[in-house]
């Protein structure tokens, strides 16, 4: 990853993505580089980014000291009626633990 000092864009691993994203697309990967960014700075170890398993994806599976912690980015234009932390429903909640079985029976993790 690059970070380039270019107001107009950040770089991620995947290619280019704009600091005005245009769409969905961008808008996500824009989100998930600045949470990536943030919870490196908080001294998280991230392991993987958009981590697929049988039940969906993963957007970043990192360590918090002793702690795995499976990160679902929420990124929105403007202030948004919810906070993202609220835009996560039951099933998407229910998907994410499947999820984290799914990581951790894959690499027998405890």
């Amino acid at each position: 990853m690059n970070d380039s000092k270019d107001n107009q864009s950040v770089w991620t691993r995947s290619g280019r993505v704009s600091r005005n994203p245009s769409s969905r697309g961008e808008l996500g990967g824009w989100g998930e580089w600045i949470a990536l960014k943030h919870l490196r700075k908080q001294g998280w170890d991230v392991v993987v980014r958009n981590w697929k398993g049988f039940h969906g994806e993963v957007d970043l599976i990192a360590f918090d000291g002793p702690w795995l912690v499976f990160v679902e980015v929420k990124t929105g234009r403007g202030g948004g009626q919810w906070p993202p932390e609220e835009r996560v429903d039951w099933s998407k909640e229910r998907k994410l633990d499947e999820l984290a079985v799914d990581f951790m029976m894959r690499y027998e993790i405890e």
